[in-house]
């Protein structure tokens, strides 16, 4: 009997040990020398916007879980599908981390942007389905596209037992409409636990993609995981040595100079920044941008022309009720705010977070969000005359 129970435990051993070695593999072999180079031109350059475009700012989707069969739903955190036409998925159930939470999605039709009925693309069950090696998925967070372009893969925020401290990033690679295979990327050696996505993903000069990552258990730091073409793990940089931001916006601004915009995480309510030199191999510590107070909301930022950037925030430190867009001359260290596209006082509860902003294929610019405390999901797009009437309103 005592033979059996030990002949047991050493099987048992044997295989938690190849599993953390399946874990850690891709952290025990020498990286090789890979070029830390961003994509030539930078991923935000602008297209082309028709010649003498009048001013348009139209909102193109506005619902509440309220107004759904059921009511009471939990619409948060959107994130726009970079494809032709262009989707916004965002996470849905009876509340945050339920494990009735389904991601779902709309897609944008015509020149008009007109949604199509909201579907869902991922839920539980059929993710736990989808995983190599089979494993249950009890828990749908924060999901954006893989790739820019392609509908077929997407990174979702998993948990398969506790909560966002526990989570993993799944690939999922989807097929008519729901998830064909999925895996966790091997982003720890260890448990591989605590790795969250929010904003978009970047483009590396040799094709491999960037993602901007964080990790939230005790202590929370932003990071930029980089993916071979085959979704599989080639690096992970943590982002300076700051553990004071989260869910970094990324935006390249030459070969090898990118800006990283950051969620407090917190005491210092402020906008976060660090930059890279390097093509991305290293970051400066996250520092507070002073004049731009944040409640501790993520924010959302886009590439203009001239290395100018644009970004989506919450102006304030107590409450996330309004959002504010603002643009940087200098590579986002000074901001000038332009317009508040959301008001405090508008709406009850006027709380709007978690914005997301992509330029379309005709020029134009899609900015979505959630509404309502986390009970609806809005979306606007907008054209560069109509941006520019702003900012000359502003002077």
């Amino acid at each position: 009997m005592a033979a059996g129970r030990t002949s047991t435990g050493a099987g048992a051993a044997l295989l938690a040990l190849a599993v953390a070695l399946a874990i850690a593999s891709p952290w025990l072999r020498p990286a090789p020398p890979w070029e830390f180079a961003f994509q030539e031109p930078p991923a935000g350059a602008p297209a082309a916007a028709p010649a003498a475009a009048p001013p348009e700012f139209r909102t193109v989707l506005d619902i509440r879980g309220a107004d759904q069969p059921g009511g009471g739903a939990t619409l948060h955190s959107p994130a726009i599908l970079r494809a032709r036409p262009p989707a916004i998925l965002w996470f849905q159930g009876s509340r945050e981390a339920a494990h009735d939470v389904r991601i779902m999605s709309v897609t944008l039709e015509g020149d008009s942007l007109a949604p199509g009925a909201p579907e869902p693309l991922l839920a539980a069950a059929s993710m736990s389905r989808a995983m190599r090696p089979p494993q249950v998925v009890m828990i749908l967070g924060n999901t954006i596209q893989a790739r820019p372009g392609a509908r077929d893969r997407l990174l979702a925020t998993v948990v398969s037992a506790g909560g966002w401290a526990a989570s993993s990033i799944a690939s999922v690679e989807m097929g008519d409409g729901q998830p064909v295979r999925a895996r966790k990327l091997a982003l720890s050696p260890l448990l591989n636990r605590s790795q969250l996505v929010r904003n978009a993903v970047i483009r590396f000069a040799n094709g491999d993609i960037g993602v901007p990552a964080y990790f939230e258990m005790a202590a929370a730091f932003p990071e930029l995981v980089r993916l071979d073409a085959d979704m599989r793990v080639r690096a992970k940089v943590r982002m300076g040595q700051g553990v004071a931001a989260i869910q970094p916006a990324i935006v390249v601004t030459g070969p090898k100079t990118a800006v990283a915009l950051m969620r407090p995480f917190g005491k210092l309510r402020r906008v976060f920044r660090s930059e890279t030199r390097d093509g991305g191999k290293t970051w400066t510590t996250p520092a507070p941008l002073m004049d731009l107070p944040n409640p501790g909301a993520p924010v959302a930022a886009l590439g203009l022309a001239r290395g100018r950037i644009l970004m989506a925030f919450n102006d304030g430190e107590a409450q996330a009720d309004n959002l504010t867009l603002a643009v940087s001359d200098d590579a986002g260290r000074n901001w000038k705010r332009l317009v508040q596209i959301e008001t405090p006082g508008r709406e009850t509860p006027a709380v709007y977070r978690y914005p997301d902003l992509a330029r379309l294929d005709d020029g134009r610019f899609l900015l979505t969000y959630s509404t309502f405390a986390k009970g609806g999901i809005r979306a606007h797009v907008f054209n560069r005359a109509w941006l520019d009437s702003q900012e000359a309103d502003d002077e």
